[in-house]
């Protein structure tokens, strides 16, 4: 039976690590560990994480001044605390949870100035509120940014919350949407969505469609133009709050957006790169060798120390805009998560 571990860094001046204190950390320190249950996601709000077992255990740690993890009154926690139910999938806005449980019901909780709860005219709550059940719960995802939120179903997909720059939908006189809407319909199979703070990008690799809302929507030609195979040469694509960045078949990141702090890299990837996602202004790529590498906007110590003879864990702000740098290599790398200026990484051992 193989067991996990969960290794954190980054942005923790609220306990949202789960090491047990709030210094922010600049090299890998382990923050859970399970004998079993894979890690299924680890999901990250402003100041709160959320982590999700394979076994649909969930677990919350950080900032809880919303109610967007629990309901016990507990401003914060340093440590993970298991919350009640069975769960299949879970994302983080600001301050806002969402959830997809067992019987395939569509939950929020915490605060949504924008319409982020997903319910007309509520802007709080510290308990559940039961959006929509889906037919196949097991098909369902989740997705969340900054202040709005994405769920897939099988043919649909369903967003809410900011919509002042049509990042959710293309009705220019809904500058907020409270509840539910059907923004995409089509074949959801093999879909990618990616969102940032004020953009969605949603690829459909089976019918080689791309749909882009918001302010990037502008940059499509660019991104076209990068992919000279069209739509099917695409691995993968992830968002930072203000890039879209978009992996081709060659191993090369196509970015728009904005790029200020070193978001967007300078030179090629490694051409043996097996895994790549983003966090909130940094990205984060595994190799074939087990190699994890960080570069981006690192001012919370998300993209680690440039030292390689660093030895304290606590954050010096030695490498704010950092190069494409080694964080270390690893026996066996399952996943990757970022959040907001945070960097996670999965490690399996077989017992």
């Amino acid at each position: 039976m193989p067991n996990y571990e969960l290794l954190c860094f980054g942005s923790n001046g609220n306990g949202q690590l789960g090491v047990g204190h709030d210094d922010d950390l600049i090299l890998p320190q382990i923050s859970f560990q399970s004998a079993g249950a894979g890690i299924k996601k680890v999901a990250c709000g402003g100041n709160h994480s959320l982590l999700l077992l394979e076994d649909g255990s969930l677990y919350w740690s950080g900032e809880n001044t919303s109610g967007q993890c629990d309901s016990s009154g507990t401003k914060r926690s340093f440590n993970w605390v298991r919350l009640p139910g069975n769960f299949l999938d879970v994302a983080c806005g600001w301050e806002v949870t969402v959830v997809v449980d067992s019987d395939g019901w569509v939950r929020t909780r915490g605060r949504g100035d924008k319409g982020e709860l997903g319910v007309p005219q509520l802007k709080r709550s510290d308990e559940w509120m039961y959006l929509f059940q889906c037919v196949d719960p097991g098909a369902a995802q989740c997705y969340a940014t900054f202040q709005h939120c994405l769920v897939v179903v099988p043919e649909k997909i369903y967003g809410w919350g900011n919509n002042r720059k049509l990042q959710v939908c293309e009705d220019s006189s809904s500058k907020i949407i409270d509840t539910p809407t059907v923004v995409y319909e089509g074949d959801t199979a093999n879909t990618i969505v990616a969102l940032g703070k004020d953009f969605t990008c949603i690829i459909n690799k089976n019918e080689n469609r791309m749909k882009l809302m918001g302010p990037l929507a502008k940059e499509i030609p660019k991104i076209t133009s990068g992919l000279p195979n069209g739509v099917k040469s695409i691995v993968t694509a992830d968002s930072m709050w203000s890039s879209l960045h978009i992996l081709n078949d060659e191993k090369r990141l196509i970015s728009v957006g904005r790029g200020l702090h070193g978001q967007f890299l300078e030179g090629s990837l490694p051409s043996d790169v097996v895994k790549f996602v983003t966090g909130s202004e940094h990205g984060i790529i595994v190799t074939k060798k087990m190699e994890v590498l960080c570069w981006g906007w690192g001012e919370h110590g998300n993209c680690g120390s440039l030292n390689s003879k660093e030895t304290n864990h606590i954050n010096d702000k030695s490498n704010v805009i950092s190069p494409i740098n080694l964080i270390g290599k690893y026996d066996n790398v399952s996943k990757i998560f970022g959040g907001c200026a945070t960097t996670w990484i999965v490690l399996q051992h077989e017992a």
